[in-house]
């Protein structure tokens, strides 16, 4: 919905406003309709507000504050059903000023203290301060749908919706932080590492706190799994539930004042999600898929005919290779990350045609294969721990020829490792990737980089990201959700998510996160989403069975792929690029990978592409390397020509109060 930023210096002098402007500047994107900003405590805090605005375009302009000022909150994100929680507010005497959602959040905080997020169901990231205690509160929803990231620097403390607001201040040292590659820089979940030294994300469903002695984090909400003994619904009740918190899902997220439109592909969870938005929006709904030219990646069409099925609009996008390679190191630029494939690219091209065609909002089934079982590492972990079935063998063989093109990219088959099987308590996939990726460190990262986290191994990594002990509590199938739910934070939303969207000024949302749908979703049993034969997401597929197109359950998966890096380095740009940021010398000046293991996955890549279609993990490691000097090339080469890109807005809103509060 829109950017935030904030600058405090708690026991030092006044903030200057052109620090924070720049800050906002950099990301004005994400709120191209008017910039507001205040200055409290004493002009030692800042605080920066852009607006995508949807409702209350009249008054919705931040900071927002409660009656005497002395709470002030910079908001992002959308809460849902907060008419309810305004008309109980008002009952115990607080008085609105607004009829935002934005300034319900600084009343309930007034009435609840620490726990009012747990009153709020939403995408959110904001920051709350707390005048009286000196308290500056950086809270991020549950999943990580919003971002939020935070640095210091001397004796200032910043917090912004993107690390590219901090890292576009003139004298913010940026480098390359180490620490990423025994983490998200090699596939592994670490909510709050990122690629810049010095520069953290919040963790989802953590609020961060500042005071002008202390600095820390605090989880308010973990997922609320069933514990051993506890009753879990039966299947029909968990499809009648599901089904029911779904549809409200949906109905609280096409309210609103702008016509929200359908992200539709041939999956699953998009085709529920569009179905049911046709039912509850009131209104005429478009649905937009993304196509490509050849046929293996193309789901488009068949999103046209689910599309039809529903009675919506449809609006096929289509990007080709040139584009991706055109777009390549904007996609970079926006989701602030190293990736394997192009799909992040290929997103922000369509997003970027929603956002053309006049659309403000878009709705999407993210969150549902990390709930339900859909990617495939959850059958294959359930044929690991069937490993005393005499079956197995062959259902693993079945396994591998159905699932043979998403191989490499939402699997991989990990040969056993005590380590790794030891420390989850199963045979994790998760945790046996963490094995095999320590193992290839040596090889694909440049010794300097090597030594800078030396004795950091990635399974490390899943032991300071989660408490081994809460783990070992879990049934494995609910282990891997939680993991998967730390995955979504790091990988998922960056690279498909807000940052694409928000890259042309569009909001996502996405129901399947909603807080109801998420305690009907952490009821469920493994045999409720996988099913005798390990189909995944049963339950939804019987709890919309009437609902979805004819034909839609039998016809055969279709696992959304982007083209290869094989396909764009047959384009002038990317071969351009291709020759620019994997050179020798290129790469020895960035000091991340090896040189003699890019020079070989360039020369093996070119030379397999040549006779045939390149292997995708083949493809996925040579657009890694690619990808991670591309991130180098964007925030470390360029780094002054960055942050040159940013003056200062011009015309900001101030809303400081007569008496810093």
């Amino acid at each position: 919905m829109c950017g935030i930023a904030g600058i405090w210096s708690p026991t030092g002098r006044s903030v200057d406003p052109r620090h924070l402007h720049a800050m906002l500047s950099a990301i004005r994107y994400r709120g191209p309709e008017g910039a507001g900003w205040a200055r409290l405590d004493q002009g030692r805090l800042a605080l920066g507000f852009l607006r995508l605005s949807f409702t209350d375009s009249a008054t919705g302009l931040q900071p927002i504050f409660n009656e005497d000022h002395s709470v002030a909150i910079v908001y992002n994100g959308e809460i849902y059903d907060f008419e309810g929680l305004r008309e109980r507010l008002r009952e115990r005497g607080h008085r609105f000023r607004t009829p935002s959602d934005t300034e319900v959040i600084v009343h309930l905080y007034e009435e609840f203290g620490d726990a009012f997020v747990e009153h709020l169901n939403g995408e959110f990231a904001f920051a709350l301060w707390d005048a009286k205690r000196r308290r500056l509160l950086m809270v991020r929803d549950r999943f990580g749908v919003k971002p939020l990231f935070y640095a210091t620097r001397g004796e200032q403390f910043f917090f912004a919706s993107e690390a590219k607001a901090i890292l576009a201040l003139n004298d913010f040292s940026t480098e390359i932080n180490a620490g990423y590659f025994a983490g998200p820089g090699l596939g592994q979940a670490d909510t709050s590492a990122t690629p810049f030294t010095g520069v953290h994300s919040v963790r989802p469903g953590h609020w961060h706190e500042k005071t002008p002695t202390s600095e820390a984090g605090h989880r308010y909400w973990t997922p609320p799994f069933v514990r051993p003994g506890e009753e879990r619904p039966t299947f029909d009740e968990a499809a009648a539930g599901l089904r029911k918190s779904l549809r409200a899902a949906v109905r609280r997220r096409v309210d609103g004042d702008v016509p929200i439109v359908a992200a539709l592909s041939s999956g699953l969870d998009s085709t529920i999600v569009c179905g049911l938005m046709a039912e509850e929006a009131g209104r005429a709904v478009t649905a937009f898929g993304l196509g490509f030219d050849d046929d293996s990646y193309d789901e488009s069409r068949i999103a046209e005919r689910t599309a039809r099925h529903f009675k919506v609009g449809f609006e096929r996008v289509v990007v080709r290779p040139a584009e991706l390679a055109e777009r390549f190191l904007n996609g970079i630029h926006h989701t602030e990350m190293a990736t394997n494939n192009l799909t992040t690219t290929a997103r922000t091209a369509f997003t970027a045609k929603i956002r053309l065609a006049g659309f403000k909002a878009v709705m999407s089934g993210e969150g549902s294969d990390e709930l339900f079982a859909g990617y495939p590492y959850f059958v294959l972990e359930h044929l690991w721990r069937s490993r005393e079935d005499p079956s197995m063998r062959s259902r693993l063989a079945d396994f591998y020829r159905a699932e043979r093109e998403s191989r490499g990219a939402f699997w991989d088959a990990y040969r056993p490792s005590a380590a790794a099987d030891e420390l989850m308590g199963f045979p994790s996939h998760y945790a046996r990737r963490a094995v095999a990726l320590q193992r290839a460190a040596p090889w694909l990262l440049a010794p300097g980089l090597r030594q800078q986290i030396r004795g950091k191994t990635t399974l490390d990594t899943l032991r300071d990201e989660f408490d081994v002990a809460q783990l070992r509590t879990l049934v494995p199938f609910d282990c891997t959700r939680l993991i998967a739910r730390s995955i979504m934070g790091t990988f998922i939303f960056p690279a498909l998510g807000d940052r694409v969207e928000m890259s042309a000024s569009l909001e996502g949302r996405a129901p399947f996160l909603d807080l109801e749908v998420l305690a009907a979703a952490y009821r469920l049993s493994e045999s409720d989403c996988l099913g005798e034969g390990a189909d995944s997401k049963r339950v939804l597929r019987h709890a919309f069975a009437d609902l979805l197109p004819p034909g839609f359950a039998s016809r055969p998966k279709h696992p959304f792929m982007a083209p290869t890096f094989q396909d764009f380095s047959s384009t002038p740009g990317g071969a351009a690029l291709i020759e620019s940021l994997l050179s020798d010398a290129a790469v020895k000046r960035a000091g991340l990978l090896a040189p003699l293991t890019v020079r070989a996955l360039r020369g093996l890549h070119r030379a397999v592409r040549t006779f045939g279609r390149v292997p995708r993990p083949l493809d996925a490691a040579f657009g890694y390397a690619l990808s991670v000097q591309a991130l180098h090339h964007v925030f470390i080469d360029k780094a002054a020509a960055f942050r040159g890109r940013f003056a200062p807005l011009e015309q900001v809103t101030d809303l400081t109060p007569r008496v810093f509060s």
